[in-house]
């Protein structure tokens, strides 16, 4: 009886700027929900890797989402409250005085003007 034996294909590894790429990827997929079976999916799908990788790159992509909101409390606030400017004004373009309203009353509880 012949038998085959067939080599497994090694997956060559990722050079430094794919690697950042799937990290990225990782961070904006985590912030939108995505669960460690989502990712494991997606990147043995895509990107044809094990868990073992996947949860480094899990690793890495919360480490990246931590560093992007490390601000102090007065500078995430500043950002919040610019946030809120632009929902106000876009509620207040299309006469959605509902919307405009809960940005106000969002950004002046930031601000602590009333509690």
């Amino acid at each position: 009886m012949d038998v085959e034996i067939e080599k497994k294909e090694r997956t060559k590894r990722c050079t430094a700027a794919e690697k950042a790429f799937r990290v990225q990827r990782f961070s904006r997929m985590i912030a939108n929900g995505a669960t460690r079976s989502d990712l494991a999916q997606y990147a043995a799908q895509e990107w044809g890797v094990k868990i073992r990788q996947v949860d480094e790159y899990v690793s890495e992509a919360r480490l990246f989402l931590q560093e992007d909101y490390n601000l102090d409390r007065q500078a995430f606030a500043a950002v919040l409250l610019a946030q809120l400017n632009i929902i106000h004004k876009k509620g207040m373009e299309q006469n959605n005085l509902s919307v405009a309203l809960g940005a106000i009353n969002t950004a002046a509880k930031i601000a602590k003007i009333y509690d």
